[in-house]
């Protein structure tokens, strides 16, 4: 979900081909942090509010950049 979001808030600044190319060498790398980011936190609770204020962030990213910047 966090990278998912990630990429397509980029896709709508940037141009949508290398963001969607890029999304399959970076997007392990995000999962494997935000694994990582998971086990270390005490608080299974707390892992699930930060990804989802950081989905909520970039689904704002995303709105302003389908606003400015349409693909089409």
């Amino acid at each position: 979900m966090v990278t998912m979001s990630l990429h397509l808030a980029l896709a709508y600044w940037l141009n949508h081909a290398n963001v969607i190319m890029t999304l399959r060498f970076v997007g392990f790398i995000i999962w494997v942090a935000l694994l990582i980011i998971a086990f270390l936190v005490k608080n299974g609770w707390k892992t699930w509010g930060i990804y989802l204020a950081i989905t909520f962030v970039f689904a704002l990213i995303m709105y302003v950049g389908k606003i400015y910047h349409p693909i089409p």
